[in-house]
């Protein structure tokens, strides 16, 4: 039961900061005069971004832990190094 508490818990605070998000650029877009077509490729532009950018970081996050033979913060720290591209 603690497990599960722990999840929604979790998915409740990324579901908070990405609407956050998605309401910092609503309110910016609203400030700005845009016509209805840019405010359309926008919101779909920043939306493709919110699907892709998780499934990105699931991926690396997955292909990180394949590799076992050192800690995981090093894993994740070379994983965003190598994404950096330096």
């Amino acid at each position: 039961m603690g497990a599960f508490i722990g999840e929604i818990i979790a998915l409740s605070m990324m579901a908070l900061a990405l609407g956050m998000d998605a309401f910092s650029v609503a309110l910016g877009m609203g400030l700005l005069r845009l016509r209805l077509r840019q405010m359309f490729y926008i919101g779909l532009t920043i939306g493709l971004f919110h699907i892709l950018m998780p499934l990105a970081g699931m991926a690396v996050g997955a292909c990180c832990r394949a590799s076992s033979e050192v800690s995981r913060h090093t894993r994740a720290g070379r994983c965003c190094y190598g994404l950096a591209g330096k």
